[in-house]
């Protein structure tokens, strides 16, 4: 199973990485698919889009502001969390057996109701 975490829809790969990344003044990357409203890129390829902000506000608050959007393709957000590409994914998943089995998952932002298999 990989060091993440899935906090409101959102998954941070290694922790401990990812605070010795912001303190060394390294850019944070964060992944996510192109899926309006839940996380897109603004024109200047920001991250927009209501499951972007609370992480964002969350890194804001921690005064992580170094932050490098990468926009892939939804079905590459587990793999390439796994492989380091990015530090962090966001964009709404449901828990699913496989994908607990790949990453850890803690609270989530919402639920849509749907059972997930």
């Amino acid at each position: 199973m990989t060091a993440a975490a899935f906090f409101s829809n959102v998954s941070l790969a290694r922790a401990d990485g990812l605070t010795d990344r912001a303190k060394a003044g390294k850019s944070l990357r964060i992944g996510f698919a192109h899926e309006i409203p839940w996380a897109y890129p603004g024109d200047k390829n920001e991250p927009l889009g209501f499951a972007n902000a609370l992480p964002l506000g969350v890194l804001k608050s921690m005064r992580y502001t170094n932050i490098e959007p990468v926009v892939i393709d939804w079905g590459g957000l587990i793999p390439r969390l796994q492989d380091g590409r990015f530090d962090i994914t966001t964009g709404g998943m449901h828990i699913t057996g496989k994908r607990f089995a790949n990453v850890s998952f803690a609270e989530l932002m919402g639920n849509s109701g749907a059972p997930s298999s």
